[in-house]
């Protein structure tokens, strides 16, 4: 369970490709996406080279959509083209509404949703007969985790 969470502290906007979020989970991500995590509707741009020199390759969707070419952008162009299929270049997302639901369930709460207008934090649910608001943050940055906690 800690490696999830420390995923979700380390992932910006909570959005990434299935192979990032398989790495950093392990074997633990098989459950974890059929938890909470969703493809998002949009394709990456860019994904990092597989050779490990610290270039990105541009992702270049078909025209048909079926899936996509990334491309070395690299002067010394000394990195292969990369076929992808459409599954590689849709990164997944978490699905705040499924995690809350998850969370509710294992801390016996009353399900409520709503978003918040301070970044990556919901309220997901409600606790005791007064319903006091119960929410989540998830940041990347200490600073940003501070802003967070002192708006709410």
């Amino acid at each position: 369970m800690k490696k999830i969470w420390l995923s979700l502290e380390s992932i910006p906007g909570l959005v990434a490709l299935e192979s990032d979020w398989r790495r950093m989970i392990g074997e633990q991500f098989p459950a974890f996406r059929s938890l909470c995590l969703e493809p998002a509707s949009w394709p990456v741009q860019r994904i990092p080279c597989p050779r490990g020199c610290g270039c990105n390759h541009v992702v270049l969707v078909r025209h048909d959509g079926t899936g996509a070419v990334a491309a070395c952008r690299c002067a010394s162009a000394g990195c292969p083209d990369i076929a992808l299929t459409r599954e590689e270049i849709i990164p997944l997302q978490v699905s705040r509404p499924r995690l809350g639901h998850a969370l509710c369930q294992a801390f016996g709460l009353a399900s409520r949703l709503a978003d918040l207008p301070i970044p990556n934090t919901f309220q997901f649910g409600s606790w005791s007969t007064d319903a006091v608001p119960v929410l989540l943050t998830i940041q990347v940055q200490n600073s940003v985790f501070r802003r967070v906690v002192a708006e709410l």
